[in-house]
């Protein structure tokens, strides 16, 4: 009776764990039969993606017809020889090999899948023998309910070791870059060689050449007909367009610039021009134009002295000038450099242009420098003219003594001979300071001024406690007010004021501001008187 019992449950173990089995059995097969496939053939999806990143490069549009052919014959080729070749490879795994999977990816001991079907053969009857074999059956389906159905593993690694699929997928991925716009036009022009001879009356073709900004001149433009050399700035831009064909190309020298497309059927270039001798234009290997250029080089402007600087009736810097560039002057300034002296960084002063034309310039200007750190102590003065381009044209060197106010009140001429002291020796500013407030210790001698003695007091902490750098010229500034108003009181500060109102409307005039802005420093002038 139990051994029936066992039988019996051995039976209804066998039943219920073989649909599980060929479950999990058909779900290994199919895992086998994706990595054959993948095994058979995977070159066939890098040559097409290899083919669709050369057509959104846009290589193949740009070859001539008979190569751009050959370049098709050759991925078609490769492609039948590639499917023939994985379909001779490609074969139907068995269910032999698919129960053998699933033993070794479940780690199943003793192949118990393999001897789901074998049979006692010897021992039959024995109880002993048929005891042992049903627990060795019960066993076996105890090992099987935990099978899992295994998946694909990867296996182009044994037929890629160095990877160059992903190199493949690379290059597709930047391809797509340049040619998701216009895809579909791209694969087009890309299994379409031309073989047909282009009719150019058919084209619409336009093309012009446009000077820089700067130089005010108009454009340019280019026709078939025109046979003349055509005189181009360097830096121009070159536009070109074409429509009603599949390529093109524009030859400067031998340099080779293909258009681009930028709307159906038509296709663009832009270049920037900056030597050449020769502009051509191709279509579909039809020449469409062809013309001689003169490139005109953009030359450094120039500037001069017109007579040395030297000193107004005024105290001021008058600086005679003349000035030329051939496409325009963008600025003219003049830099002022001491001679002797630590190292400081140079004056750059603004030469308001005056003169027929934007390229020549002639004249005089007039600078204030007398409230300058530097008046009185020799300097090298030179013009630097600018154009639109950056470059300087440069004058020769003229050396000059800066002008300088003279001073008749003798504390105001002591102060400003201390405040040119902290330029030239700038280390000795605690002498300085001493003899700074010595002078502040004599209030009779500047009319006990309250404000001349705060003045000085405030100079002398400051050169003594303040160490930075910006302490001297700050302190200077102090120096040069206070010595205005001992020598003249408010007037002297008032003047120096109305000097810089004037200066600033001069700018504003030579600009060419607008209305309101001279108008305010109009209305500031009047104030100032």
């Amino acid at each position: 009776m139990a051994r029936k019992s066992q039988e019996s449950l051995t039976n209804w173990g066998v039943g219920h764990a073989t649909p599980r089995l060929k479950w999990a059995s058909s779900l290994s097969r199919i895992s086998l039969a994706l990595e054959f496939f993948s095994a058979a053939f995977w070159p066939l999806p890098v040559l097409l993606l290899l083919f669709l990143s050369v057509a959104f490069f846009d290589v193949l549009s740009s070859l001539p017809g008979w190569l751009h052919a050959l370049v098709l014959l050759a991925f078609l080729v490769a492609g039948v020889a590639l499917l023939v070749r994985g379909i001779k490879q490609w074969r139907t795994p068995t269910y032999e090999e698919a129960r053998r999977r699933l033993e070794v990816e479940n780690e199943l001991s003793h192949r118990p899948l393999a001897n789901m079907d074998d049979k006692l053969v010897s021992g039959r009857g024995d109880e002993i023998s048929e005891a042992l074999w049903r627990q060795h059956r019960l066993q076996q389906l105890a090992a099987l309910g935990r099978v899992r159905a295994p998946l694909p593993r990867p296996v182009l690694a044994r037929f890629d070791p160095w990877a160059l699929r992903g190199l493949v997928v690379l290059i597709f991925a930047t391809s797509l870059t340049f040619g998701y716009a216009d895809w579909r036009d791209r694969i087009a022009r890309a299994v379409q060689p031309s073989f047909g001879t282009l009719d150019v009356a058919e084209l619409n073709f336009d093309a012009w050449i446009s000077p820089p900004g700067y130089t005010g001149l108009p454009p340019v433009f280019l026709s078939a007909e025109n046979t003349e050399a055509i005189e181009v700035v360097a830096g121009s831009r070159l536009l070109a367009q074409v429509q009603g064909a599949d390529r093109a190309r524009l030859l400067v020298d031998e340099a080779d610039f293909p258009f681009e497309p930028f709307a159906r059927s038509a296709l663009k270039v832009e270049q920037v021009l900056t030597n050449g001798t020769e502009l051509q234009v191709d279509a579909d290997g039809v020449t469409i134009g062809h013309w001689t250029i003169s490139m005109v080089a953009d030359e450094k402007p120039f500037a001069a002295f017109t007579a040395p600087p030297r000193k107004s009736e005024r105290l001021s810097l008058r600086i005679d000038y003349e000035a030329s560039d051939d496409f325009g002057i963008e600025s003219l300034t003049a830099e002022i450099k001491r001679i002797l002296g630590p190292e400081s960084p140079p004056i750059e002063i603004e030469v308001f242009l005056t003169g027929e034309s934007a390229t020549q310039a002639k004249g005089a200007s007039f600078h204030d420098l007398t409230a300058h750190p530097w008046a009185g102590l020799a300097a090298e003065v030179r013009l630097i003219a600018r154009d639109a381009l950056g470059q300087e044209g440069a004058s020769a060197p003229a050396r000059i003594v800066l002008p300088e106010r003279f001073f008749e009140h003798p504390v105001a001429r002591a102060i400003v001979e201390l405040r040119k002291q902290l330029t030239i020796e700038p280390e000795n500013r605690a002498t300085v300071a001493t003899a700074l407030e010595e002078l502040a210790g004599r209030p009779d001698h500047y009319r006990h001024d309250t404000l001349v003695a705060l003045a000085l007091y405030v100079a002398t902490q400051r050169l003594i406690r303040d160490q930075d750098e910006d302490a001297i010229p700050e302190v200077q500034e102090i120096l040069w007010d206070t010595a205005l108003r001992i020598e003249e009181g408010e007037l002297g500060i008032a003047e120096r004021d109305l000097r810089k109102i004037q200066e600033a409307l001069l700018e504003a005039l030579a600009q060419g501001a607008d209305e309101s802005e001279i108008e305010r420093l109009m209305d500031e002038l009047q104030q100032a008187l």
